[in-house]
């Protein structure tokens, strides 16, 4: 039996296309995942946190990459434990990938909440609503 699917790793693909530019992709996925972070720290109290302060943007020093890392924390017991807001990339190389991901506290019986817009030069998006509990063994 054999398969037409091709598993490719993220050199092979950006050695296709090299040099694409994602600069409209990224403001366009970054816009939303502002919007949804902003929405979610609207409702649950979060501060930044020390980790991140002096990544908010950033370049390698060859200018082969670029990004931004924002973390924020909160009370676990009130909402949310952790969050981060971040991307990482060269938008003139063919290269994105940005995340929103929200950690929840403990006592919250809801799942933590991921999404990953990305491009190599292709677009992807991930989503995902990481189960607290096995759900097999505990509805």
């Amino acid at each position: 039996m054999t398969s037409s699917v091709q598993t490719k790793t993220i050199p092979e693909f950006l050695a296709e296309a090299p040099d694409v530019d994602t600069t409209e992709l990224w403001a366009a996925f970054w816009e939303i995942l502002t919007e949804a972070k902003d929405r979610i720290t609207a409702e649950l109290d979060v501060q930044p946190h020390p980790s991140s302060a002096d990544l908010g943007s950033w370049t390698t020093p060859d200018g082969g990459y670029e990004g931004s890392l924002n973390t924020f924390t909160g009370d676990p017991d009130n909402g949310v434990e952790w969050l981060v807001h971040s991307w990482i990339g060269n938008r003139k190389a063919s290269i994105l990938d940005m995340n929103l991901q929200v950690w929840l506290g403990p006592h919250i019986d809801v799942p933590h909440l991921v999404i990953v817009f990305g491009t190599v030069p292709n677009v992807f998006h991930f989503s995902d609503l990481v189960p607290r509990r096995d759900l097999m063994t505990d509805i």
